[in-house]
């Protein structure tokens, strides 16, 4: 079996913006749901795994989970 995980973890600190990069719009498109739709489509990868702060799982869930069409994403917290 291959997973791919996807850390999306990150503050965007130097971005200095309200919101963290992995869920800024890429033509049209949040980035972390453009790293998921690649994944998903291939073949190859069974599972993926996505790397979140805790308190954001709900929100990814709800937002960026559907962009993974075979099956929904597992998430991991990150832990500090």
């Amino acid at each position: 079996m291959v997973s791919a995980i996807i850390v999306a973890a990150g503050k965007g600190a130097r971005m200095k913006g309200r919101m963290r990069k992995q869920y800024l719009d890429l033509s049209g498109l949040p980035v972390l749901g453009h790293s998921i739709m690649t994944f998903d489509a291939c073949s190859l990868i069974e599972e993926i795994f996505i790397v979140v702060p805790e308190e954001e799982i709900d929100y990814c869930q709800n937002n960026i989970a559907y962009f993974r069409r075979r099956s929904a994403p597992g998430f991991c917290v990150q832990r500090p």
